[in-house]
């Protein structure tokens, strides 16, 4: 039969590679032929590292004493590494169901705590109600995410930046309202996420996720983007 001569043909191919590579301990037959009929289920996961959008120096508070919101002219532009997914990442921003946005302004909340373990001047003060966001946050990352989507833009890719913007802004000032706050069952869901993983590479079994997970607590909706 078909699968016969294919197992046949795979088996040739294993035992070549197996003389080539100088191996001692051969791969077994029923190994060989459990992976032949598993094959239509077989996915390559090559990975990539993380990007980040790095901020070499702040262009936000750079030379701002008086805690201006505007850019320094003598600060770095900030260094994005996404110009070969700007198509894919636009057909996600132009996606009103998409959960790009949380991915986006997790970005800006990261370089948020970057340039705050700079000791650069983050915070409002005092005079600022505790429960309300914190407005010195949300324009700081307002303004890394606007840059991340010219970038964007500039790269190659096509969506409305208005309301992209507007898409962005509820969920900057959520985060600046959280502070880095986490509730108990999100941190626990997130976790057990995280755990599967772990077990999937260590036990070399199902697939894992291809690179970039996304979890929205509010909607209770999981994304994976490959960036």
């Amino acid at each position: 039969t078909k699968a016969r001569k294919d197992l046949a043909e795979v088996t040739r191919e294993v035992r070549a590679l197996e003389k080539q590579l100088g191996r001692h301990t051969g791969v077994d037959d029923k190994e060989i032929e459990a992976f032949c009929k598993g094959a239509a289920h077989v996915k390559l996961v090559k990975g990539k590292p993380i990007r980040v959008g790095i901020e070499p120096e702040s262009t936000y508070f750079a030379g701002k004493a008086n805690h201006s919101h505007e850019k320094s002219e003598n600060s770095k532009p900030t260094q994005f590494g996404f110009a070969d997914r700007a198509k894919y990442l636009s057909q996600e921003i132009e996606d009103e169901s998409s959960l790009i946005p949380i991915y986006i302004s997790m970005l800006a909340y990261d370089q948020f705590l970057e340039t705050r373990a700079t000791g650069l001047p983050t915070d409002t003060g005092d005079s600022e109600p505790s429960d309300l966001p914190n407005t010195k946050y949300t324009h700081f990352m307002e303004d890394y995410a606007n840059r991340f989507l010219n970038h964007i833009e500039k790269s190659g890719g096509a969506f409305d930046m208005e309301a992209a913007t507007t898409r962005l802004q509820p969920i900057i000032a959520e985060l600046g309202r959280a502070n880095g706050a986490e509730l108990h069952n999100i941190s626990a869901l997130t976790g057990g996420m995280v755990a599967q993983e772990v077990i999937k590479v260590i036990t070399k079994q199902y697939i894992p996720v291809d690179n970039t997970c996304v979890f929205d607590g509010i909607t209770s909706k999981t994304a994976v983007f490959k960036l």
